[in-house]
């Protein structure tokens, strides 16, 4: 298991080296008391962990201007 800081957010990811994927929880903090959150699966042949690692900075941007006041 890893955890990942991003801005306003926390993405945990856990690494299967058996069928070579990972899982994503991005848990992004809209206030104290309030959060969204997303799961999703990822094939490391299609994708490098550098690219779901920005995807989710990307989501993390996106989602500051939508929910953040």
């Amino acid at each position: 298991m890893k955890l990942i800081k991003l801005k306003n957010s926390i993405l945990l990811l856990r690494i299967n080296p058996d069928n070579d994927s990972v899982k994503c929880y991005f848990i992004f903090f809209i206030s104290w008391n309030c959060f969204k959150s997303e799961n999703t699966s990822f094939d490391f042949a299609v994708i490098n962990m550098g690219q779901i690692k920005a995807f989710y900075k990307n989501l993390a941007n996106d989602w500051t201007g939508k929910y953040r006041v």
